[in-house]
């Protein structure tokens, strides 16, 4: 990710603590670009799991990072939608994830 999300504040954040600061050479938005350069050995990534596309992933490593960034998870949909299926099922799993 790019430097609009707090994830790259993040992981800054967390090397120098550490007492290095990475060389980042690129950053992106797009999360098929991280796993190309991922995939093509020029590069590593870090990525929110948030993609069902599982392809993705082939030929790479996955290595978990847990409660390394704080994520805040946020629904918004119009009024007269309130009562759908889908948005309650949304706020079903968004309210069990505490």
């Amino acid at each position: 990710m790019n430097q609009k999300y707090s994830s790259y504040h993040n992981l800054i954040q967390c090397c120098s603590d550490f007492g290095f600061m990475p060389n980042i050479v690129l950053c992106t938005m797009e999360n098929s670009l991280i796993y190309r350069f991922c995939q093509e050995k020029i590069g590593i990534g870090i990525d929110a799991d948030v993609h069902p596309e599982k392809e993705l992933l082939a030929g790479l490593r996955k290595i978990e990072l847990y409660d390394a960034i704080p994520w805040k998870i946020n629904l918004v949909f119009r009024k007269n939608t309130v009562n759908d299926k889908v948005i309650s099922r949304l706020q079903e799993i968004c309210c069990n994830l505490d």
